[in-house]
C-alpha cells in the first residue's frame, strides 16, 4: 500500500474536531468553523489532486497507520466537508448562538474518522462519536425528546460486536459467526431507520437541528459498513442480504406512501430520507457492478440535494417563526429565489432528466431489477412517490395563495445564496456530463452477486 507524503487524513480529522471547540463570540465561532471546514476541504482536495485515491490499494497516513484513503472514501469525505461548509455559511444567527455549528463540525469530524479508518475498530469510534452532539447539546436540543436516542445508541452497541470480533480475530472458516452477522444487520437497520424502526428517524427530523441531520446521516455509515464487509474475502451471507433487502422493500413502500399524506415539512423530509436511504442501501446489498456504482453516485446526489433542501427549510423556519404546517404561506411571492432553489433541489432529488439524480436512479433501479424484481419494483415505486411528495410540499409552501394573502419573507442573502448555488451547479453539471461521476469505479474486490431465479432463490 502507498503512503501519503503528508499526514493529510489525520490533519483533516483533527481540524474538523478543532472547529467544534467552544468560542464565546458568535462571529468568531463562524470564523473558526469556516476555517476548520475549509482546511479539511482543501486537505481532501489536495489528496485527490495527487491521485492517491485512484490507486487500487489506496494510501495510508504516515503518522496514523489505521487511517487510509481509497477511491470511495476519498470522494465521500470531500462531499461531507462540502456539506459541512454549506451548513456553516448558511447557518441562521440562532443556530450560531445555540451551539449548532459546534455540533455540525463535531459530526463532520466523526464521519471523516469513520470513512478514513482502515478497519472496523476506528470506524466504530467514529460511529459512536456521531451520537455525542445529540446527547450533550443542551441549547440545541433544549426542546427535543430523547426516546429516539434508544435506537441510535443500540445501533452503536450492535456495531461494536463485529468491530471487536474482527479486532480479536474471532472468525470461523466461513467468516464471521451468525451472531456477529445478526449484530451487523441490526446495526444497519437501526442506523438507517429501516422498517420497523423508521419512526425514530422521523422523530429526529421533527426535533433535531437540521444541520446535524444533514451531516450525520449523509455520512451513510450503515452503507459504508456493508461495503467494508462485502469487500472482504467472504462477503455478506445470503441470509443477511435477504433480511436487509426485505427491510429495504418494506421501508421504501411504507415511507413513500406515508409521505404522500404528511403535511409537516420536517416529518415529510424524514420519510423522504428513509426512501432515499433505501435506494442507496439497495444498490450496495445487490452488489452487481451497475447497482453498486449507481448507489455510490446516488449517495453523492442525495447528500447534495437533501442538504440543499434542509438548508432552505431551516432558513424558512428562521424567517417564518411558528408555523402550523397546515396553512399555505405562499412564500414564492416574497422569496422567489428561495422558491426556485427549493424546486431545483427537489427536482434533482426526484431524478429529473438533466440532473445527477436521473443517472444514479437509472443505474440503481436497473441493477436492483436484474438482481430481484420485487426490490426493483419497490425502489421504482419509492422513487415515483417521493417525487410526488416533494413536489406537493413545494406547492404547499410556495404556491396556491392569493398574492394579497401571501406571507412576505426576506429572500436569500448573499452568504446563503452562494453555497446553495454551488451545490446546485454540481447537481446540474454532473447531470449533463455524468461520465465524470459514473467513472467512479467500485472496488475490484466486490463481485457481482448472483441474481434471483424465477423461483425466488439464489
Amino acid at each position: 500500500m502507498n503512503t501519503l507524503p503528508f499526514p493529510s487524513l489525520l490533519a483533516a480529522v483533527l481540524v474538523s474536531f478543532m472547529g467544534a471547540l467552544p468560542v464565546a463570540v458568535p462571529i468568531r465561532r463562524i470564523f473558526a468553523a469556516s476555517t476548520a471546514v475549509l482546511s479539511a476541504l482543501l486537505i481532501g482536495a489536495s489528496m485527490m489532486t495527487l491521485s492517491v485515491a485512484a490507486d487500487v490499494g489506496g494510501a495510508a497516513d504516515p503518522w496514523a497507520g489505521f487511517l487510509r484513503i481509497d477511491a470511495i472514501d476519498g470522494w465521500l469525505m470531500l462531499v461531507l466537508t462540502l456539506i459541512a461548509l454549506m451548513m456553516v455559511w448558511a447557518a441562521p444567527a440562532r443556530d450560531v448562538s445555540d451551539g449548532v455549528l459546534s455540533g455540525t463540525m463535531f459530526l463532520c469530524g466523526a464521519n471523516l474518522l469513520a470513512h478514513a479508518s482502515s478497519g472496523l475498530s476506528g470506524m466504530a469510534v467514529g460511529w459512536v462519536l456521531t451520537a455525542v452532539p445529540f446527547l450533550v447539546g443542551k441549547k440545541a436540543m433544549a426542546e427535543a425528546g430523547r426516546s429516539w436516542m434508544v435506537p441510535l445508541l443500540v445501533s452503536s452497541a450492535a456495531f461494536l460486536v463485529p468491530a471487536v470480533s474482527m479486532a480479536m480475530g474471532a472468525t470461523t472458516e466461513t467468516g464471521l459467526s451468525p451472531v456477529v452477522w445478526v449484530s451487523v444487520a441490526l446495526a444497519v437497520v437501526l442506523r438507517k431507520g429501516l422498517f420497523p424502526f423508521h419512526g425514530w428517524v422521523v422523530k429526529m427530523f421533527e426535533e433535531v437541528p437540521l444541520a446535524w441531520l444533514a451531516v450525520a446521516f449523509n455520512g451513510r455509515l450503515g452503507s459504508l459498513l456493508l461495503i467494508r464487509l462485502e469487500s472482504n474475502s467472504h462477503g455478506l451471507p445470503e441470509w443477511v442480504v435477504d433480511a436487509i433487502s426485505a427491510a429495504i422493500i418494506v421501508s421504501a413502500v411504507v415511507c413513500s406512501l406515508r409521505a404522500l399524506v404528511e403535511k409537516n415539512p420536517r416529518r415529510l423530509f424524514g420519510y423522504l430520507f428513509i426512501g432515499q436511504s433505501a435506494l442507496v442501501t439497495g444498490g450496495v446489498v445487490v452488489a452487481n457492478t451497475e447497482s453498486f456504482t449507481g448507489s455510490l453516485v446516488h449517495w453523492v446526489m442525495v447528500a447534495a440535494s437533501s442538504s440543499g433542501l434542509l438548508v432552505i427549510l431551516r432558513l424558512l423556519e428562521a424567517r417564518m417563526g411558528a408555523w402550523d404546517g397546515v396553512a399555505r404561506p405562499g412564500l414564492a411571492v416574497g422569496a422567489p429565489r428561495l422558491s426556485a432553489m427549493f424546486l431545483m433541489f427537489a427536482l434533482a432529488l426526484a431524478g429529473l432528466p438533466g440532473t445527477l439524480g436521473y443517472c444514479s436512479q437509472d443505474l440503481v433501479l436497473n441493477g436492483a431489477t436484474e438482481h430481484s424484481f420485487p426490490m426493483g419494483l419497490a425502489l421504482a415505486l419509492t422513487s415515483a412517490l417521493n417525487a410526488l411528495s416533494v413536489f406537493r410540499i413545494f406547492t404547499h409552501l410556495f404556491l396556491g395563495v392569493n398574492v394579497k394573502k401571501a406571507l412576505v419573507i426576506p429572500d436569500l442573502l448573499s452568504r446563503e445564496r452562494w453555497p446553495l448555488a454551488i451545490c446546485l451547479l454540481f447537481l446540474l453539471g454532473s447531470g449533463l456530463f455524468p461520465r465524470a461521476v459514473v467513472q467512479w469505479k467500485p472496488s475490484p474486490a466486490i463481485h457481482d452477486r448472483p441474481a434471483h431465479g424465477a423461483n425466488g432463490h439464489h
